[in-house]
């Protein structure tokens, strides 16, 4: 185990490169980057206190996003074998790590279950239903616009939430598979794609309500916590009154507000 100083714009983990490493942040702040359609887009950011790179090791894959010093940071560079050693010690970190685990597959899942296919005669089966769940009127859940391009499909006065879970992405396009869920919410989007077909749901989480990125291939910001696939967490709490959610990258243009309120 060592420690390492980073200046702000160094780069600490590329993109595609070997997994054999994992990075805990003692200080600082970095950026989660991540190549599409040929620009590289800042997904967001995490701060002292986090495993940045974990996820590669654990799955023994190449580094799915590249890691970038934002201010100067102070970090543990730890092997494999001591990354595994560390969990073994830690029931905390590991048990935090198992649910983080746990989130990817639930995403893996999901995303599985989108593919549709042929059923004894040839035609396609049909997708699995998922039963929605009535929100508790102790609370109003409303999303609104929160930028220009969003503000297009929201209604001025915004759109009440009576259902969980209620997802948010885009429209399908020629020859993709339509997602299996039913969509409260749906952003035209243009290629180079920042919105996944399921990009984000809100649902009720732990006796609250959270976002939760579904697996997206840009990740979402909630309250400026980077969640998603190439984050430390796949889903964030929302808070009473406003929450300001960024769907695919910090200068996304996709933003909402999600205000939870007393009836």
């Amino acid at each position: 185990m060592q420690e390492v100083h980073h200046a702000p714009g160094e780069v600490i983990f590329e993109e595609g490169e070997p997994s054999d490493s994992v990075a805990y942040l003692l200080t600082g702040r970095v950026e989660v980057l991540k190549r599409a359609n040929g620009d590289q887009v800042v997904l967001g950011e995490v701060g002292a206190g986090e495993f940045v790179g974990e996820m590669g090791v654990i799955e023994g894959r190449p580094r799915g996003a590249s890691v970038r010093a934002k201010s100067d940071v102070r970090l543990r560079l730890l092997s494999e074998a001591e990354f595994t050693e560390r969990l073994g010690q830690e029931p905390d970190t590991a048990l935090r790590i198992v649910l983080r685990l746990s989130e990817r597959l639930r995403a893996a899942n999901a995303r599985l279950a989108e593919l549709r296919e042929p059923d004894e005669d040839g035609d396609e089966a049909a997708p699995p239903v998922v039963q929605p769940l009535s929100v508790p009127h102790a609370t109003t859940v409303r999303v609104f616009a929160g930028s220009e391009r969003v503000g297009a499909s929201v209604p001025e006065g915004g759109l009440e939430v009576d259902e969980l879970p209620f997802h948010v992405g885009r429209p399908v396009r020629h020859q993709e598979s339509a997602p299996h869920m039913p969509m409260g919410l749906l952003i035209p989007d243009t290629r180079p794609f920042r919105l996944s077909r399921a990009h984000f749901s809100i649902v009720e989480e732990r006796g609250g309500y959270a976002v939760r990125d579904f697996g997206s291939h840009l990740g979402t910001i909630v309250n400026g916590e980077l969640i998603g696939q190439h984050a430390p967490k796949a889903y964030a709490p929302l808070q009473p009154g406003d929450n300001r959610v960024v769907a695919g990258g910090r200068d996304s243009p996709y933003a909402f507000r999600i205000v939870l309120s007393e009836p």
